[in-house]
């Protein structure tokens, strides 16, 4: 007989976790005996318990909704039995500027189903639309999927390129738009209908409901999301899938409390789902806000309305509405948060689960391609402090795999690839046949007591493993796809269109974090030119940039390349969340000694030294020094010169928002995002500000003053106040 003994410490490993390591050892050496031919990575670690747990057990979601119950039925019905009842508001600024009864926005959304029917919309026709937060766009999303449909949305804020691909890629032949719009949308062979101008035609259609009749396989809404191969891939969403995750999130989120939901963000964002159709599903109202600067709008929301079901939003937005709102008016603002879109920390709800403890933090995962989110967890109060927040458990209907390059089941506390099974799944991605086999693959097992025969599981390239209680922790993503401000973002597009500029001959796209979490894009090229002879041949840094600005002296096409250049090639074809923040110029790309591109050698390049394009200059003065500081600490960057511009540094509406809300609170002056627009460097704002002073320098020493009181900690405030209160000096 062997005796086996294990040494182990228990500050890093516990109990629990060293006796499952103990059972996959022994399981290991029993599979040697049996079939000691077989290679050692295909040999089995997981017993048939753990199997069974990993497989079934934690997959066992299985909930019946009623048949036939999809988005618009279940509206129809909602609006049968409360038709006086407010579904939609739409708010400018503060101010409710308009309102819409479920009877008037039900009747509005069967005269546009109608009126599309007569057009030939029906069963799989996309129906693009491209519409601000407004009654119209809401009344298009219903109209479209009660003439049975399917909706495109076009961001209007995308390069008219972009949406002339979205539209002959999708084959849209009809596009609802609001005739401020027009302009924005690219020319097309099909027809525009204008939600608007048009309505007066659109109203002569009955108010009657055009009883489509609909199939769960149907598609209910085209959502187009950033390719790896260099064009953006539209992921075909079914009337299933929708059906199922709003079923589910309605109890889930407890949508029937409360007063309903703000939508702050694009339709094309699919985290829109869950805060503008849960509430119609149970009589509740829509918040519409107004569209610019989003924050700003939601955090005015917040303030002004109370007692929301739920608010949808992304890390990014949650922690920039910490220093926005004032934790006197948190509590009972929402009922919940539900943050998705990326991964989130401990650190970034730590504010709220303080000032808000009532409300509940939900953190949802889901890829595009299973229906907004299809994994939860919400944070309890004997959560950790810091670190990553679980993803959870499976929603209804739906199985979550962890599985090793085998497709074999992980063990407990092991790294494996998610892979999703269930319900909304989607049904492939547009003309792409070859993306669609790669993407959902046959579900191997499909023969488990919770599968369906043909089902199939989609492959999400992102890692994650299981705690022992079921719970899955996400870990990172096996491929150079990000997260940025909650968009996903495939870095071989970017690269894919720098490479198609006459000037560029390799480009890299990378994903920088620098001092903190704040990401940006940096883009790093190689010139086309000429091979230089060896006496030609530069002595300098490899990675070190030309002219220390991104600026190159010719390209083999005679096209000048230059950062601004690249940038404004990129901003003509990809959303603006999608162009690197800067773009620099390298002699040649660093290298492994294996011959691939050295990523982490390019992550060191300073972005923000080589893409300057003004020499820098400190402050000058102490309200120059104080704008520094709050610019420095909002952008996430160790230096700021007075003349560097906001947005070559990175800088975007969020970074606006908080440094408009950290002006206003240590100078006590009203300002707004389109001061920042409109004064974009720290010396261009400081003249801003002076044009408010009194009195000639009154301004500088009160104002630097507040800033230092301002930015230290409670504690130390509340003793330096006193002790200048004592004094006499405030």
């Amino acid at each position: 007989d062997a005796t086996c003994i294990w040494v182990y410490n228990p500050a890093v490993l516990d109990a629990a976790t060293v006796e499952r390591m103990t059972r996959h050892f022994q399981m290991l050496l029993e599979s040697i005996v049996a079939d000691p031919e077989q290679r050692i990575g295909d040999l089995p670690l997981l017993d048939a318990a753990e199997r069974q747990r990993v497989l079934v057990e934690w997959n066992a979601t299985a909930v019946d909704y009623p048949p036939e119950h999809y988005l618009h039925t279940l509206f129809e019905a909602q609006a049968a039995r409360t038709p006086n009842a407010p579904a939609l508001i739409t708010v400018s600024g503060v101010e409710q500027a308009q309102r819409l009864s479920y009877g008037q926005l039900n009747a509005r959304a069967n005269q546009l189903a109608n009126h599309l029917r007569r057009l030939g919309v029906g069963p799989d026709v996309p129906v693009g639309i491209c519409a601000e937060r407004s009654v119209e766009l809401v009344v298009g999303l219903l109209g479209i999927l009660k003439a049975g449909g399917a909706y495109l949305p076009l961001d209007p804020s995308y390069p008219r390129e972009r949406l002339s691909f979205m539209l002959q890629d999708s084959r849209t032949s009809i596009v609802l738009a609001q005739e401020q719009l027009l302009d924005q949308l690219p020319a097309h062979p099909g027809s525009v209908l204008c939600l608007d101008r048009d309505w007066p035609t659109i109203a002569q259609s009955p108010t009657t409901e055009p009883h489509c009749a609909v199939d769960p396989n149907q598609l209910a809404y085209i959502i187009y999301t950033s390719g790896s191969t260099g064009r953006p891939k539209g992921v075909m969403l079914t009337q299933r899938g929708l059906s199922n995750y709003l079923h589910w999130a309605v109890a889930a989120y407890g949508a029937e409390q409360g007063q309903g939901a703000p939508v702050h963000s694009p339709i094309g964002f699919d985290l829109t789902v869950t805060s503008l159709f849960t509430p119609l599903l149970c009589g509740r109202s829509v918040w519409l806000l107004p569209q610019p600067q989003p924050v700003e709008a939601l955090a005015d929301s917040l303030s002004a309305q109370a007692d929301y079901s739920l608010v949808k939003l992304t890390p990014a937005h949650l922690d920039l509405l910490r220093l926005v709102l004032s934790p006197d008016t948190l509590a009972g603002q929402a009922r919940a948060f539900v943050i998705g879109g990326e991964a989130l920390h401990y650190e970034t709800i730590a504010f709220w689960r303080h000032h808000a403890p009532a409300t509940r933090l939900i953190n949802e995962y889901g890829p595009t391609e299973t229906v907004v989110g299809c994994c939860i967890y919400e944070v309890t109060p004997e959560d950790a402090a810091e670190g990553a927040v679980p993803i959870g458990r499976p929603i209804a209907n739906t199985q979550i795999y962890l599985l090793d390059a085998r497709l074999q089941p992980v063990p407990i506390g092991v790294p494996g690839e998610i892979y999703i099974g269930g319900a909304q799944l989607a049904r492939g991605y547009t003309n792409r046949p070859d993306l669609t086999a790669a993407a959902f693959i046959p579900d191997p097992f499909s023969g488990c007591p919770q599968g369906v025969a043909g089902a199939r599981l989609y492959r999400t390239g992102d890692l994650a493993r299981h705690r022992a209680d079921g719970t899955i922790e996400f870990l990172g993503r096996v491929d150079h796809q990000v997260k940025l401000r909650g968009y996903r973002i495939e870095l071989g597009e970017i690269e894919a269109l720098l490479a198609q500029h006459p000037a560029v001959e390799q480009a890299v796209v990378l994903i920088q974090a620098q001092q903190s979490a704040e990401q940006r894009l940096i883009g790093y090229v190689i010139e086309n030119q000429e091979p230089r002879t060896k006496n030609q041949e530069s002595t300098e840094n490899p990675l070190a940039c030309r002219n220390g600005r991104g600026d190159a002296e010719r390209s083999e096409a005679g096209v000048r390349a230059t950062s601004e250049g690249l940038r404004t090639f990129l901003a003509e074809r990809l959303p603006d969340y999608m162009v690197p923040t800067a773009i620099l110029l390298l002699d040649e790309m660093p290298l492994t000694p294996n011959g691939k591109v050295d990523r982490q050698a390019l992550a060191k390049i300073s972005w923000v030294e080589a893409s300057r394009s003004t020499p820098f200059v400190a402050p000058r003065s102490p309200l120059e020094e104080a704008l520094v500081t709050i610019w420095r600490d909002s952008c996430r960057l160790s230096q700021i010169g007075v003349d560097d511009n906001f947005f070559k540094l990175g800088g975007n509406s969020l970074t606006a928002t908080q440094i408009v809300s950290r002006v206003q609170r240590a100078f006590h002056i009203h300002l707004t995002i389109r001061d920042i627009f409109a004064a974009p460097t720290v010396a261009a704002l400081a003249r801003h500000l002076r044009t408010h002073e009194r009195q000639p320098g009154q301004m500088d020493r009160v104002s630097v003053a507040l800033l230092r009181l301002w930015t230290m900690s409670p504690e130390e405030r509340q003793r330096v106040l006193q002790q200048k209160t004592a004094k006499g000096s405030m």
